[in-house]
């Protein structure tokens, strides 16, 4: 029993070494547990454990005239394991299994990506696994929100949507064919690969999906048989939305409701609907959804060069004598005062404001160096959380801080005025915190961050540099602070070379990247801790499929 009971420890060793001495003192109890051991539902667990291996013997004595009641209790431990085990883990699992076309790639590995915002949509890996000799392999993440994934082999690609459970694990089976037996080794394009999921549960999200394509593509095969010109179109859309609206009515899923909604609005703007039109049914009184994909993709359409073809028209300056000469968030937010649609809805404004920002740095007629001053003025003058990650994700790629770029080096002082190199630190992954005294959402993430390092210390060094400008301030604080104890610097710049936060960008505070073991940028700018970066290290340090492939 004894030996049955070790496997279901979290930590062997820590088993041997700490449990052991612990549990053999004389007082036993669980107090004295949590002197080595910080309070968790899992904590609580392991003591369980641990202390019924040094128990059962006597326990054993009165189990062992039933043999039913013994089998009993190992179920229960069983699946107490389980339940803990999945609390402690990533949310989302795919099971997959690839067509053998894609076995003959020279590149036979399955990656998954999710959007690190709908407007700037740069993708993030998220895992990645090595196909084995039959198509088959696993991909894991952590999600709070339900949301689209790309699931990429070589250049063939399949997106399903992912909904994360309340508690525990959703996990899919998926099959994912070829998008053409002729066109997969094609290198240099992206070729949509569908893919199927095994369920038998109607209201899955992906299969409700599956449900409206069918009525979706039933209309469109009947338009594409015969010209039809806009008004006909239009009508024809309308009838989709109330077909679409009649057959899912008993359906109280609000994101497939919302798919419903944005996928027809997406399909009208393309089609270029009137605007007024559209802004009635689908935007005026309607909630931003900025974390929505189909919302985002109506929006993208909606208000694409919006401050240049829509604004321009109801004032006599020009959107580029706003950017080019002013850059100055106010002038630009005067500059759109007068439109009653964005006006109406403040979050909705500067979101618009955001999405224009961004297009105009690609656009030739625009200063990029001018849109980015106003995008990180923005940033300090947003008090929208998911507005400042989007801005921060798009300031990050104009300054090319890219996922699998090589992370800057730099110097900064420690609190005893020694300077610290960030690529002294070897053979460790690093959590790299930008941080300020004044910020209280910085603040929060210290205290976050305590968790993390109590977990994950040995195994990641994390190191927090604060970019305020006093450095007694940031002496005392970290004085303190004693319970924080990973590695603290302070931003300073040094002679013929650029400061930490010069070189990553830092324009807001927290700020988070991960750096693995080689100095490239593993997220760029990676979770935070309140934002689940636990879960990554989760996944980083305790795989268990051999077939997996490090990162």
């Amino acid at each position: 029993m004894r030996k049955f009971l070790f496997p279901l420890l979290p930590n062997r060793y820590f088993y041997y070494k700490g449990y052991k001495e612990l549990l053999q003192n004389s007082q036993r109890n669980f107090f004295d547990f949590l002197s080595v051991k910080t309070f968790t539902l899992s904590t609580l667990y392991e003591f369980f454990i641990v202390s019924f291996v040094f128990k059962f013997k006597h326990l054993n004595r009165l189990l062992s005239l039933n043999v039913i009641f013994k089998n009993l209790f190992t179920f229960i431990l069983l699946a107490l394991t389980l339940i803990i085990n999945s609390l402690f883990s990533q949310n989302i699992i795919i099971h997959g299994n690839a067509h053998p076309v894609y076995l003959q790639n020279s590149d036979k590995v399955a990656r998954i990506y999710t959007y690190s915002d709908f407007i700037s949509q740069q993708e993030v890996l998220q895992d990645k696994d090595s196909l084995d000799n039959k198509g088959r392999f696993t991909l894991k993440l952590y999600t709070s929100q339900i949301q689209p994934v790309i699931i990429r082999i070589k250049n063939a690609v399949a997106k399903i949507y992912v909904d994360p459970p309340p508690q525990g694990i959703q996990e899919y089976i998926i099959k994912m064919y070829p998008p053409d037996s002729i066109q997969v080794n094609t290198n240099d394009i992206d070729l949509n690969a569908p893919v199927s999921i095994l369920t038998n549960d109607s209201l899955e999200l992906n299969t409700l999906i599956f449900e409206f394509n069918k009525i979706y593509n039933k209309y469109l095969d009947e338009a594409l048989q015969k010209f039809l010109n806009r008004s006909v179109l239009f009508k024809k859309l309308d009838s989709i939305l109330i077909d679409a609206k009649t057959t899912f009515k008993n359906i109280a899923h609000p994101y497939f409701q919302n798919y419903i909604n944005y996928t027809i609005a997406n399909i009208n703007c393309n089609a270029t609907r009137d605007k007024n039109t559209l802004a009635n049914i689908f935007l005026i009184h309607k909630p931003v959804q900025s974390q929505n994909y189909e919302y985002m993709e109506f929006f993208n359409c909606f208000f694409k060069d919006y401050l240049i073809a829509d604004i321009t028209k109801q004032t006599n300056q020009t959107i580029y004598y706003v950017v080019n000469k002013s850059t100055n968030i106010q002038q630009l937010l005067n500059y759109i005062k007068d439109d009653k649609l964005l006006n109406s809805n403040d979050t909705l404004k500067e979101l618009v404001l955001i999405q224009n920002l961004y297009h105009f740095y690609f656009n030739e007629k625009f200063n990029p160096y001018a849109v980015q001053i106003l995008l990180e003025q923005l940033l300090n003058y947003s008090k929208i959380k998911a507005h400042q990650k989007i801005i921060q994700n798009i300031i990050q790629e104009f300054n090319q801080l890219k996922q699998s770029m090589p992370a800057p080096d730099f110097v900064a002082l420690t609190k005893d005025s020694t300077v610290f190199q960030l690529y002294s630190v070897q053979k460790l992954p690093i959590y790299l915190n930008f941080f300020s005294i004044k910020s209280p959402n910085s603040l929060k993430e210290l205290k976050e961050l305590q968790f993390i390092q109590t977990k994950f210390g040995h195994k990641v060094k994390i190191i927090s540099v604060c970019i305020d400008e006093d450095f007694k301030e940031f002496k005392t604080f970290v004085k303190q602070h004693p319970e924080y104890n990973w590695l603290f610097l302070w931003n300073f710049q040094p002679h013929n070379d650029f400061s930490a936060k010069t070189k990553y960008n830092i324009k807001a505070t927290p700020l988070f990247f991960l750096i693995d073991t080689q100095k490239i940028l593993l997220f760029s700018p990676a979770p935070a801790p309140s934002d689940g970066i636990y879960y990554q290290f989760q996944k980083m340090f305790n795989k268990r499929n051999s077939n997996r492939i490090a990162e």
